[in-house]
């Protein structure tokens, strides 16, 4: 026996606002409020990030906290993509995106899809300096 559509409404608004509670907390991959915004400059400084076969070609990189940044990812070897943890800044090889960073702080930069045997040794750090 079927319930009547007013019997089973509720049930599914419920179940929907959960949904949308756990879409409003972003589950960690959303960005800081405010701490980076896309950008459109002529003189932004390039931040190139250059992967090969399980690792970057810097521990780190530092950019100035505030100043537009242009940033770049090349693969050498193998197929890598890019994440930037607590910034959502994602990459893929050949695409370029710009970006304007508000907060000085260390951000974790990985390889954002699984490349083999030694992906979990694919990490850098990116320095915003005050």
């Amino acid at each position: 026996m079927q319930r009547p559509v007013a019997m089973r409404l509720p049930g599914r608004l419920a179940v929907l606002a959960v949904l949308m509670m756990l879409a409003a907390c972003g589950g960690g991959g959303g960005s800081p409020s405010d701490a980076v915004q896309p950008a459109n400059e002529e003189n932004a400084a390039e931040l190139r990030i250059m992967a090969t076969s399980f690792e970057f070609d810097q521990p780190e990189y530092v950019i100035r906290k505030g100043e537009p940044v242009t940033f770049v990812l090349a693969n050498d070897k193998g197929y890598h993509e890019v994440k930037i943890e607590g910034l959502n800044i994602r990459l893929k090889p050949g695409e370029s995106r710009q970006y304007i960073i508000h907060e000085a702080g260390e951000y974790r930069i990985v390889c954002s899809i699984a490349c083999g045997a030694g992906h979990s040794n694919m990490v850098s750090r990116l320095v915003v300096q005050e």
